[in-house]
């Protein structure tokens, strides 16, 4: 027990105090309750996992914890890299799960921004249709200048809104996942 606890500790050295000291607790009585029922320590630290691993789940839960209160790209990376080095816990689920959404994101928002250009593009072919002396279709593609600019602004808009909502809750998602996770492997 002392070996796994101390090894723990070593590990959860960049994690606030009062954090390492609830988690260190909780594995003390996770040691406690198994003897109670006759395990041995080495079957309940083989239970537990590798104090390590258990660190690095611990740290990017930590990280999801703080890139919801941010909200910011820094915070969002650094969680994604702490997830990447957890092995078990979903943390490559985690990571692959931000980095589908953030693709996902990405195309949506290039194309509402080709929806804008196409907009600019038919501001041209206006001009284009007033230098070659036809009015009507001028006015056409004004419209259409009009309708596809204004609709990819809105487009846009929109999808500020939802990348604000999207990675303010995703880290929520992955925090829960991970706890479950972990909470998963410290019953075993």
């Amino acid at each position: 027990m002392n070996d796994f606890l101390m090894r723990l500790e070593r590990s959860l050295k960049h994690m606030d105090a009062q954090e390492k000291q609830d988690i260190l607790q909780d594995y003390r009585e996770h040691f406690e309750i198994g003897l109670a029922t006759g395990k041995p320590e080495e079957q309940i630290a083989q239970a537990l996992g590798e104090p390590e691993q258990l660190a690095k789940l611990f740290s990017a839960m930590g990280a999801a914890g703080r890139a919801h209160k941010s909200r910011g790209c820094k915070a969002s990376l650094r969680m994604i890299a702490a997830f990447l080095s957890c092995k078990g816990g979903g943390g490559i689920l985690a990571a692959l799960l931000y980095l589908v959404c953030l693709a996902v994101m990405i195309s949506l928002y290039a194309g509402a921004m080709s929806v804008v250009l196409a907009g600019a593009g038919s501001l041209a072919v206006m001009v284009a249709e007033i230098v070659k002396g036809y009015p009507i279709w001028a006015v056409t593609a004004l419209f259409a200048a009009l309708m596809l600019g204004s609709g990819g602004m809105l487009c846009c808009k929109g999808l500020a809104l939802l990348w604000r909502r999207l990675f303010g809750a995703l880290p929520l998602l992955v925090k829960r996942m991970m706890q479950k996770s972990a909470g998963k492997k410290a019953m075993a």
